[in-house]
C-alpha cells in the first residue's frame, strides 16, 4: 500500500496501518461472500437485463475506484460462467496487466479471489489481451493485489496522484482511463462516485471540454452530485448549461442499483436507455 511518500517497514506506523486496513478489507470481503448483490435474490427471476451482472456486461470497459472484492465476488465469478448469455461479444473478463499470483480455490469465487500482481516489470500495455474479454481497471489498486516486492498494491492518503505515478501499472490504468474518455463518442456511466478525487475530476472535466463525452450519473444526489464538493481544486461544478460537464450530461438517476435492479422497472428502463444512443 502506498500512502503519500511514506515508506512501509516492519513495525513502522505505516506498516501497522497497512495491517489494520488489510483486516478491515478482509472483514468486508467476507461479508460480500455472504451477501453478494443480495437484492437480486429477493424477487423471482425475470427475462431481460434485470440484474447487475447483465447490466455490467454491457459496458466496453469497467473502471472502478473500489478496492474491495465486491466486483470479483458479485460479478466476475458469475459472469465468467455465463458471459455468452450476458453479452455474446465477451468470452470472459480480465484485469489487464495483472496476473494471478495465488488463487484461493476454497472460496466460491475461486479464480477471481486470491492475489494478483503486475504481469512483469516491463508491462507495456494495459489494453485487453484480445478483443473478446471485458477489461476491468481498478484505478486505485485492490485489497488482494501486491506489487513486485509483495507489498499491498492499493492507494490511500491525500496525495493519490503522486502514489499512482509511483506504480507503473496504476499509472497505465489512469492513462487508459483518460484515453478512453477522450475517444470520439465516448459514453460514461458514473455510479456512486462522490467526486472527491481531483485526478478523476480533472480527467472527466478535460474530456467534457473536448466535446465528445456523454455522461450519465447514478447517485443519490443525481445530476447535482459533482457540485457537492465545490471546495475541491479540480471540482466539476454544474453551474449551468455552459459548463462542459453540464453539456455532456445525458441523464441521471437518484436511485441505488439495489432499487433499479430490485424491481423498479421504470427506473431500470431509464438507466438502460443509456446503451441506446
Amino acid at each position: 500500500m502506498q500512502v503519500g511518500n511514506s515508506v512501509s517497514t516492519p513495525g513502522s506506523p505505516l506498516r501497522k496501518m497497512e495491517d489494520a486496513v488489510g483486516e478491515m478489507f478482509l472483514a468486508m470481503n467476507k461479508g460480500f461472500f455472504r451477501t453478494g448483490f443480495e437484492f437480486e435474490f429477493t424477487r423471482p427471476p425475470e427475462s431481460g437485463a434485470n440484474n447487475v451482472a447483465e447490466f455490467l456486461a454491457r459496458f466496453d470497459a469497467i473502471f472502478t475506484l473500489n478496492q474491495d472484492l465486491l466486483l470479483e465476488i458479485g460479478y466476475c465469478q458469475r459472469a465468467a460462467t455465463i458471459m455468452q448469455a450476458l453479452n455474446p461479444r465477451w468470452s470472459g473478463l480480465e484485469f489487464p496487466g495483472m496476473v494471478t499470483r495465488v488463487q484461493n480455490p476454497m472460496t466460491p469465487a475461486g479464480l477471481w479471489v486470491g492475489s494478483r500482481c503486475p504481469a512483469s516489470h516491463d508491462v507495456q500495455s494495459v489494453a485487453p489481451s484480445n478483443g473478446h474479454t471485458q477489461p476491468i481497471y481498478k484505478l486505485h489498486g485492490s485489497s488482494d493485489w501486491v506489487d513486485e516486492t509483495g507489498r499491498p498494491l492499493f492507494v490511500m492518503g491525500g496525495d493519490k496522484t503522486s502514489t499512482i505515478k509511483a506504480s507503473k501499472i496504476l499509472s497505465m490504468y489512469m492513462q487508459e482511463f483518460e484515453r478512453r474518455l477522450r475517444a470520439p463518442d465516448t459514453r460514461v456511466m458514473i455510479i456512486g462516485y462522490g467526486f472527491r478525487d481531483d485526478h478523476i475530476n480533472l480527467a472527466l472535466n478535460s474530456a467534457a471540454q473536448a466535446g465528445g463525452l456523454k455522461a450519465f450519473i447514478v447517485d443519490p444526489a443525481g445530476a447535482d452530485a459533482p457540485d457537492l464538493y465545490r471546495d475541491r481544486p479540480h471540482r466539476i461544478k454544474l453551474a449551468g448549461p455552459e459548463h462542459p460537464i453540464q453539456k455532456a450530461l445525458i441523464g441521471a438517476s437518484r436511485r441505488p442499483l439495489s432499487r433499479i435492479f430490485g424491481g423498479d422497472t421504470i427506473e431500470r428502463d431509464k438507466v438502460l436507455r443509456f446503451f441506446n444512443p
